[in-house]
């Protein structure tokens, strides 16, 4: 999101981050130092994510590994263990500033958003020590895994103390760059602001006008924006849903008079027809990953920004 030009040092750490969004926020803040590796594949689901040798090679290499954690990607917890376990890592959803939620494990969802109130209000970005306050949300020392939604990454709020993180790391790692650092990040995090404001402007009009998603990737978007997502067809983890978790879904989108069903790329389409029986309802589409856009530094924008226009345009 910086600037600079991509030109690798020869001294430069070697870097691996997980998923797009965090491979984007390192990738800025790496400009005219390097340039990360990205472990999952375009198109590829972090979900299903399977380990092959040429990723197992990327952490044996690493210096510095970044990820969201083992609530999104089991299997990578098992390969730092055993493969980069000379690596740093940095673990995003483990970090005090990281504002987390819990998993809903329900097809509807509290319809005010009452309990995402606090989350949606923490817009002061001067001092992200106060997201420590946030951690009550999803306390690792009181959840297993599966308790804490890992798609943190969809509040630009969280972007922002997560790439404070990084940089201090990487100046741990490799002090000779890190003036160029600092530098990366005062424009990276200016435009992270830049960035919320924008998307909040965007999405006031439509913050009261009820929708379901294909699974319940969102609800940090939803938080921060305080929008009305009222249910998910799959839960979280993306598994198959229920015939009852289905019934339950149908009945309450007829009582909120649902506006729009948000799908997502490589989508089931027998899903969103067992659930479309409105034929007043409009189909969007969300890539809350954005595995289908070009890896770098301007994914998060991206990313971002087509969430935002979909949700714009399908509650419009």
């Amino acid at each position: 999101m910086a600037a600079n030009s991509l030109v690798a040092s020869a001294s430069a750490p070697r870097l691996v981050a997980d998923i797009p969004p965090v491979h984007s926020l390192l990738s800025s803040l790496t400009l005219g130092v390097t340039e990360p590796a990205l472990l999952l594949p375009r198109g590829g689901s972090a979900h299903a994510f399977a380990l092959r040798p040429s990723q197992a090679a990327l952490l044996s290499d690493a210096d510095l590994v970044v990820w969201m954690g083992p609530q999104l990607m089991p299997a990578l917890e098992r390969a730092m263990q055993t493969l980069a376990a000379d690596a740093e890592s940095l673990e995003l959803l483990d970090l005090p500033s990281t504002a987390r939620l819990d998993v809903r494990m329900d097809a509807v969802f509290d319809a005010d958003h009452a309990d995402h109130a606090d989350h949606a209000d923490h817009a002061d970005h001067a001092d992200h020590a106060d997201h420590a306050d946030h951690a009550d949300h999803a306390d690792h020392a009181d959840h297993a895994h599966e308790g804490v939604d890992p798609h943190a990454w969809l509040d630009p709020a969280n972007a922002q103390a997560w790439v404070r993180a990084m940089v201090a790391q990487l100046i741990a790692i490799d002090g000779d760059h890190a003036d160029q650092y600092r530098r990366n990040l005062d424009a990276t995090l200016a435009d992270l602001t830049a960035l919320d404001q924008q998307l909040s402007s965007m999405l006031a009009p439509v913050k009261a006008s009820p929708f379901v998603v294909l699974h319940d990737a969102f609800q940090y978007l939803e938080a921060r924006y305080q929008l009305a997502n009222m249910g998910a067809i799959s839960a979280s983890d993306n598994q198959a849903p229920s015939p009852a978790r289905l019934q339950q879904l149908i009945h309450a989108m007829e009582d909120a008079g649902v506006v729009c069903v948000m799908t997502e790329p490589q989508a089931n389409i027998g899903l969103i027809n067992a659930v479309m029986r409105d034929g007043d309802i409009k189909i969007g589409e969300l890539d809350p990953a954005g595995e289908l856009l070009e890896p770098g530094p301007e994914l998060y924008r991206q990313l971002m920004l087509n969430a935002s226009k979909s949700l714009r345009a399908c509650l419009g």
